[in-house]
């Protein structure tokens, strides 16, 4: 049996289109489902921590810098966790780094960066990527002691030292939730 030339190219278009519409929707559901996640994780964290003291801490910043809960009391306190090797949250440092220019010269807000990397892949990073927070490498024992698995997640902690927002994952408006979120906290002294 011969199939009509026609008929094989409407078969082969209607078979290609069948493929790419699964694939299309199975890559919709790994997002989806990489959004509940991180939905889970925010809300886990939120009951966690919100408006409550994040354990105490004290980190060296790849500059040397030492950074405590002692040191950032009285201060707004904004934390980005990441890694060099998260895509999302690679993604965000210019939204970021836009951030921490508004509010340059502020000295009541203080930016941190904890990683999960060691200080050598940091700053080869950091030498093709600039981030302006300060950066502290090698943060994996704190960030296990919060329990966070999923990435890019921010704490934002109030002058009083107590955690006022949290989010988690890639948010396409991140700049603008923090943004707001420090405002609101700065002038709620």
């Amino acid at each position: 049996m011969m199939i009509p030339a026609r008929m094989k190219r409407a078969l082969f278009t209607l078979l290609y289109l069948l493929v790419s519409c699964q694939s299309f929707l199975f890559g919709q559901n790994e997002a989806f489902a990489a959004s509940e996640k991180q939905q889970a994780v925010e809300e886990r964290l939120k009951k966690r921590f919100l408006n409550r003291r994040l354990p105490p801490f004290q980190f060296v910043s790849l500059n040397g810098k030492v950074i405590s809960s002692k040191s950032v009391e009285g201060k707004t306190l904004v934390v980005n966790f990441w890694f060099t090797t998260c895509s999302p949250c690679v993604s965000e440092i210019p939204l970021l780094n836009e951030l921490i220019k508004k509010f340059q010269g502020n000295t009541q807000i203080v930016f941190i960066a904890p990683a999960l990397d060691q200080r050598t892949a940091l700053n080869r990073f950091l030498k093709k990527n600039p981030f302006l927070y300060e950066i502290i490498p090698d943060s994996k024992d704190y960030v296990a002691l919060l329990d966070i698995d999923s990435y890019p997640s921010h704490v934002i902690l109030g002058p009083d030292g107590i955690v006022r927002d949290i989010f988690v994952g890639t948010k396409e408006n991140i700049g603008a939730l923090l943004e707001n979120s420090i405002n609101r906290i700065s002038n709620s002294k």
